[in-house]
């Protein structure tokens, strides 16, 4: 038995095509795989654990299907399926000044109902993160709030522990502003990934990172907010 099946897809936009890639480097970024059919043949099939059990032409589907019955489906009609956005570094449980989320709050939205307005939009998951707590039970009841969203919304939500991660006379190593070309090779070959904030070489009048040559040395780089 499988869990869905989506129809009449004109395009299925993939990040890879190969089960042996986790991401993709160097020039491989900007060649991304897009299946494409003008008669809007193509589909796919979900396994009841949520994992894509098969993708492409609707008869290639239906070989992998064999038969079995499907719990949910769906007939775009021509319609384009994306990957679902991943947003990290969030706070969604926070009492600051988030002022669009404030007016939802005043209209009567829950958590529940933000939930729902991100996955509207394209976000199916979330990495958010505690920190605002300032002590050991507010950092839990945080992290308690997300562990419920996590499972009364289809939003896949990741959470992280983030207290006291500001230590008196301890020196910062968050974010990459500088690297040499030995640095390169080395988190290149190490699988390490180099998270870069624009805004802090912004304020601070520094040279921003290379990226584009971090890139192509086939560092993986993520931007942080």
């Amino acid at each position: 038995m499988y869990r869905f099946i989506i129809t009449g897809l004109k395009e299925i936009v993939q990040i890879t095509d190969r089960c042996d890639v986790e991401f993709l480097q160097g020039s491989d970024m900007g060649r991304i795989k897009v299946l494409s059919d003008p008669k809007n043949h193509l589909a796919v099939l979900v396994a009841m654990d949520g994992t894509i059990a098969a993708v492409g032409k609707l008869e290639e589907v239906r070989k992998v299907q064999n038969g079995q019955p499907v719990e949910g489906s769906l007939n775009t009609n021509g319609g384009i399926l994306l990957p679902g956005f991943v947003d990290g570094h969030s706070h969604p449980v926070f009492a600051g000044d988030r002022v669009h989320e404030f007016a939802m709050k005043l209209a009567g939205a829950t958590y529940m109902e933000i939930a729902h307005v991100m996955l509207r939009n394209g976000t199916t998951t979330l990495e958010a993160k505690s920190g605002y707590g300032l002590n050991t039970e507010s950092e839990l009841k945080m992290l308690r709030v997300l562990d419920r969203v996590n499972d009364d919304t289809p939003l896949e939500i990741s959470a992280t522990f983030c207290g006291g991660h500001a230590v008196p006379k301890a020196r910062a190593m968050s974010h990459l502003e500088e690297i040499s070309d030995e640095g390169i090779q080395g988190m290149a070959k190490s699988g390490t990934v180099a998270v870069v904030l624009p805004s802090t070489a912004f304020i601070l009048r520094l040279t921003p990172p290379p990226v584009k040559k971090m890139i192509e040395n086939g560092l993986l780089p993520q931007k942080d907010f």
